[in-house]
């Protein structure tokens, strides 16, 4: 009796991926419209060339900065990342002075720091890409990206209660 009960259960396993396959079908070949979403790179260019309203020559004076700029980033955030990695790893240790604690955490400090004055730069440098005309439409935007790069998507902040949002 068990291997009919059994046998039921491998054959609805069976109908539900044979299902699954054929909506994913559907979606990759027969339905037309369906777009992969875009990368981080494409959606920064198509808001500066919809909402700022850069050039063609802008956005690829653009594209070229922000390919040096994250080049040049890059290695600060994995020193970054080491360096938290290190601190971190101070859960394992039974006993810890508070001297490498500060010490340790300095280097966090710094290493964020660095970044953050490199952003800054880098989004100065962005708004002297700008025409007169597109500064105001330029600063709307670098505040909606610096927000996001504080809050990200989905993060809380501390003190903030999720029930009330």
């Amino acid at each position: 009796m068990s291997y009919i009960k059994n046998y039921k259960l491998l054959l609805l396993i069976i109908v539900a991926l044979f299902i699954t396959n054929i909506g994913l079908l559907y979606f990759y070949v027969w339905k037309k419209d369906f777009k992969p979403h875009k990368s981080m790179k494409e959606q920064v260019l198509s808001r500066l060339e919809k909402e700022v309203g850069f050039s063609k020559e802008q956005i690829a004076a653009y594209d070229s900065m922000r390919t040096r700029h994250f080049e040049s980033i890059g290695p600060m955030f994995e020193e970054l990342k080491l360096a938290k990695d290190s601190f971190f790893n101070l859960i394992l240790q039974p006993q810890v002075n508070d001297s490498v604690i500060d010490l340790l955490s300095s280097k966090i400090r710094a290493r964020q720091q660095a970044i953050d004055i490199k952003m800054l730069k880098y989004f100065r440098l962005t708004k002297e890409l700008c025409t007169e005309e597109q500064l105001p439409k330029m600063d709307s935007f670098l505040k909606s990206i610096t927000k996001r790069m504080y809050e990200g998507p989905g993060r809380r902040r501390p003190g903030t209660d999720q029930m009330k949002r």
